[in-house]
């Protein structure tokens, strides 16, 4: 009637609407040990392979060495894996026969690095009175430049019905971060410290050249990095406190150190780069009045980025016992005058050098810029304690440690006692 009546035309073969199904299908292996293992009974060989090929699943040939090749139609796909077709033998087999009391083995999971490492982030931060957010992966164009710590990158985006707006595979997560604090104070609740352990989208494989494709260090690890992102209210120096606690929390001996940022997003002199063991680990600072003003957030704010796989490459996870210090220790003071030129990871390396072996610890005491020191000076106040393992120290021991401090101080940085 079709041909008669409404004028169609009869095709001599069938035609596809969209993409024809990919009829080679990948090879699955079928080992006839795992179905004892798996199922706690024995099915014959032949019984499985003729199960199999009854569902239009062929076998590639005879069995061999105790296994088969298997591939199944291309009207079941949801037939992937071995453990797929050990289920569909069982099916047909029948479920009735295996008894209920045959013990299946198992076998304890355990949680990888990645697991343990961001647990151990997640206890750090939650008990600095962080909460942990999750936001969508897709911001708007406008959102994602507001923090870009890496510099303008291509943006991945998709063009969607349901994303015309917020379509951009975001590049940090400070963005997303920001948009939940201002939802917060929209609702009466200032300054939510909030933190993400989540992925950002740095890069496609293709937009990637035929080089870059077959270099090694091309890995996902570095095209969608897994990120801790951070916002809170703090100054910069309890932030700064913040992240330290979490880098030596995963890797106890390790050290980290800031340099300044070039960060467009950061108020000026309020940005750094993180140094965790000298490789750049994320960013932290407080934001630029403009970046929050855009985003319509009162208070002031402080972020941190940082990367969970330099935490993994040098996480300490099993705890060193150490003894505790049989001798007192003794504290000392020392307040220099240095150029401006002079930071305090100068200062601290040259210290901790001159101060070997019964210098146990540098600490931060103060830094001063006013009428009683030149305008291209500062002043640094270091905190000193000494200590041995064997005895008591003298106060001659201790004089001798401070004055050879003092005279690399001086020979090095040409710092002068105030």
């Amino acid at each position: 009637m079709i041909l008669e009546l409404a004028g169609g035309e009869l095709l001599d073969e069938a035609i596809f609407a969209g993409v024809p199904i990919d009829r080679n299908r990948l090879h699955i292996t079928l080992r006839f040990g795992r179905i004892p293992q798996i199922l706690g009974i024995e099915v014959p060989q032949d019984e499985a392979v003729r199960i199999l090929t009854s569902l239009g699943i062929e076998p590639q040939g005879p069995p061999s060495n105790g296994r088969c090749d298997f591939v199944p139609p291309t009207r079941r796909r949801d037939v992937t894996r071995e453990i797929d077709l050990i289920e569909e033998v069982a099916r047909i087999h029948g479920y009735d026969r295996i008894p209920q009391d045959v013990p299946v083995p198992l076998e304890i999971s355990a949680k990888t690095l990645r697991d343990r490492v961001t647990e151990a982030v997640r206890t750090v931060l939650t008990s600095a009175g962080f909460f942990e957010a999750v936001t969508m992966s897709f911001v708007s164009d406008a959102v994602s430049d507001l923090f870009q710590p890496r510099g303008a990158l291509p943006k991945l985006t998709v063009d969607h019905s349901s994303r015309r707006q917020e379509n951009v595979l975001r590049q940090s997560l400070i963005p997303s971060l920001l948009l939940s604090r201002q939802v917060n104070e929209r609702h009466g609740n200032f300054n939510a410290e909030l933190f993400e352990i989540a992925k950002v989208y740095l890069h496609a494989p293709c937009q990637k050249s035929a080089a870059q494709k077959s270099a090694a260090q091309n890995t996902e690890a570095q095209d969608e990095p897994l990120m801790i992102g951070l916002v809170t209210g703090r100054p910069f120096i309890d932030a700064k406190g913040i992240v330290e606690a979490v880098a030596h929390r995963v890797c106890p001996g390790a050290t980290v150190t800031v340099k300044p940022s070039q960060v467009a997003a950061f108020a000026a002199g309020r940005g750094a780069n993180l140094y965790l063991n000298g490789t750049l680990w994320g960013w932290l600072g407080e934001l630029d009045r403009s970046v929050s003003d855009a985003v319509d957030l009162k208070d002031a704010v402080t972020v941190a980025e940082l990367d969970v796989g330099l935490l993994e490459s040098n996480a300490e996870l099993v705890s060193t016992f150490q003894p505790l210090a049989q001798f007192p220790a003794i504290d000392r003071d020392l307040n220099f005058i240095l150029g401006e030129e002079v930071a305090w990871e100068m200062l601290e390396s040259v210290v901790r050098t001159a101060g070997r072996p019964l210098l146990e610890r540098v600490g931060f005491g103060g830094q001063y810029r006013g009428k009683q020191i030149d305008a291209d000076k500062k002043s640094y106040v270091v905190t000193l304690s000494y200590r041995a393992s064997d005895r008591t120290l003298t106060a001659e021991e201790v004089e001798k440690c401070q004055q050879a401090v003092i005279d690399a101080c001086a020979a090095r940085l040409g710092a002068k006692l105030r």
